[in-house]
């Protein structure tokens, strides 16, 4: 029987190492289980994300008899001086251990327990599952020094990470993966985290679309969005903002090309520019058409200037909305009422082919 163990002893004595102790890990404190005073225990250990730093303290038991030691082949009943700790092997690239303390040596007698701690730290550089050794040696009574390599096995994961964003953008907006959304929604999207694993992302997100279109209805621009902030018309060559021409509805006064620039929620969009000819050339209406009272609580008189046979009088809100019509032959002075709730009106006078847009105001 010495015959088979000293046989085991010379196969294997290139596992009788001097102790690595690395100043990278950080010491340990013991921790275990209810357990019995001679048995052997080692802690599993724990999975280790790629990429990212670790550190985690092993705590274990050795026996004082060969009697938990069956599947390392030692006959049992046989007592067990000491255990050195030599080295630990197999360890995946990037990590290092350090033991509890120096020398790793357990020699405690019975009834005390040989309860001790080793530290794995470090950055693992890649994924996968290693075969990890405790390299031993046990002093084993009338045998003397056994090489034991006690299996572990330790387990490198993707670590993974999530986080979540309430976003509110204008007109579309880039994912940071690239991907481009115009609607509103919650999207989730992927790219790789510092640990080069995934990293998911939710993204709650608000698009804010202006329609920028514009109507035109004669001198009549209309802002076809009525669901913006605020509203400032310009003029477009050259390009300056017109004072007091912040209604959904324009009437320039005179001839040119003018556009819209639309606000809502932070963001803004502007239309195109819209020609408008025809003010005070050849229009007998141009500058000559007067409507009073104004403001008024809603009965209004126009003085069209002179005599015309076919008028007619269309009013809209500052939406655009069309909301009175009248017909008149032969006049040059007409009444209508707008029976409206109080705000800002346009009243378009078209009379025997001409036409002309005004402001009023109902109290």
């Amino acid at each position: 029987m010495k015959r088979l163990y000293y046989a085991i002893l010379a196969l294997a004595m290139f596992s009788l190492l001097p102790s690595k102790l690395n100043a990278q890990c950080n010491g340990c404190q013991i921790s275990l289980p209810t357990l019995s005073v001679d048995t052997i225990y080692m802690d599993s250990i724990p999975i280790a994300g790629v990429n990212t730093v670790y550190e985690e303290a092993i705590s274990f038991r050795f026996p004082h008899t060969t009697n938990s030691m069956s599947s390392f082949g030692v006959p049992s009943g046989i007592s067990i001086n000491s255990v050195q700790l030599n080295n630990i092997t197999g360890l995946p690239a990037g990590m290092t251990y350090t033991f509890g303390q120096s020398p790793a040596l357990y020699n405690q007698t019975l009834p005390t327990p040989r309860d001790g701690c080793f530290t794995i730290c470090g950055t693992p550089s890649d994924t996968g599952t290693s075969a990890v050794f405790l390299n031993c040696t046990v002093n084993v009574q009338f045998i003397g020094a056994m090489p034991i390599a006690i299996p572990l096995q330790m387990k490198v994961a993707c670590a993974h990470t999530s986080s979540s964003f309430t976003i509110t953008a204008c007109d579309s907006f880039v994912s940071p993966s690239g991907k481009v959304w115009t609607n509103s929604n919650t999207y989730m999207d992927t790219i790789p985290n510092s640990a080069s694993c995934d990293s998911i992302i939710t993204l709650n997100l608000t698009i804010t679309n202006i329609d920028s279109s514009v109507t035109q209805n004669g001198l009549l621009l209309q802002a076809s969005d009525n669901s913006v902030d605020s509203v400032q018309w310009h003029n477009c060559s050259p390009w300056n903002p017109i004072p007091a021409a912040q209604l959904q509805s324009f009437v320039p006064s005179s001839n040119g090309t003018y556009a819209v620039v639309l606000f809502k929620n932070g963001c803004s969009d502007t239309s195109e520019c819209l020609t408008v000819t025809g003010i005070g050339i050849n229009n007998p209406l141009a500058n000559v058409v007067r409507i009073y009272p104004n403001p008024s609580n809603g009965q209004f008189r126009a003085d069209l200037g002179s005599h015309y046979e076919r008028i007619q009088i269309t009013v809209t809100d500052i939406s655009g909305k069309s909301i009175a019509k009248h017909n008149f032959t032969s006049t040059q002075q007409l009444e209508f009422m707008l029976h409206e709730k109080p705000g800002i009106y346009f009243v378009q006078i078209e009379a025997d082919g001409f036409r002309t847009v005004s402001r009023v105001i109902l109290k």
